[in-house]
């Protein structure tokens, strides 16, 4: 994972900034719930939040100022980034260059990073290859495992693209970041031609 290179300061969190989009946005430390007074600043946030990687400036502003010239959208992210900073329980918990910004990951933890990561776990159908001819009563209980591991998994591809495809990015190359999850779902579509289905 590219990380920025910043500033040190010495203020530092004990634990790390804890952040979820999934459901109801809840942003906490130690357990504890923080408050951002703005709701544009808790959009950018989310925003950089939802990938932990760096983001390029230009279309920060044209995610929340697209009807103004670009002079005034990249001073208005100035500001707001100023502010976010502000508002943070640490200031080098953003990281910024010039053309680049960035949460830093060593600090933060958000639920969408560790659902991808979960998804990327599934390596392959629940106990592939193996079976007990001795128990047919065994190997009924590994199909039906299979079939419900391969469901659980298709779900989370399904959901992973599909929050891709919501965040309705302009840019081609940013939108080619989705195409892992997309190219595993239909790995998955197409495996689950192959599963017996249960008969209840």
């Amino acid at each position: 994972m590219h990380v920025l290179s910043y500033a040190p300061t010495v203020q530092l969190i004990a634990a790390p900034l804890s952040i979820n989009l999934l459901g109801l946005p809840q942003i906490a430390l130690a357990g504890t719930p923080l408050t951002l007074p703005r709701r544009q600043m808790r959009a950018l946030l989310y925003r950089l939040a939802v990938a932990q990687q760096p983001v390029p400036r230009d279309p920060l502003c044209f995610l929340f100022w697209p009807d103004i010239a670009d002079t005034a959208a990249r001073r208005n992210l100035t500001v707001l980034l100023n502010q976010l900073r502000q508002a943070l329980p640490a200031p080098n918990l953003l990281q910024t260059q010039p053309d680049l910004i960035q949460l830093d990951p060593a600090h933060i933890q958000t639920d969408t990073v560790a659902f991808a990561n979960a998804v990327d776990l599934y390596t392959g159908p629940f106990l592939d290859g193996f079976s007990l001819p001795a128990s047919a009563e065994f190997d009924s209980w590994v199909i039906q495992e299979r079939q419900s591991w391969a469901r659980r998994y298709l779900d989370a591809l399904t959901i992973l693209v599909s929050g891709y495809a919501d965040r309705a990015d302009p840019c081609p190359r940013r939108r080619l970041s989705c195409a892992p999850a997309i190219n595993k779902l239909k790995f998955a579509l197409e495996c689950q031609r192959f599963v017996t289905p249960i008969i209840i």
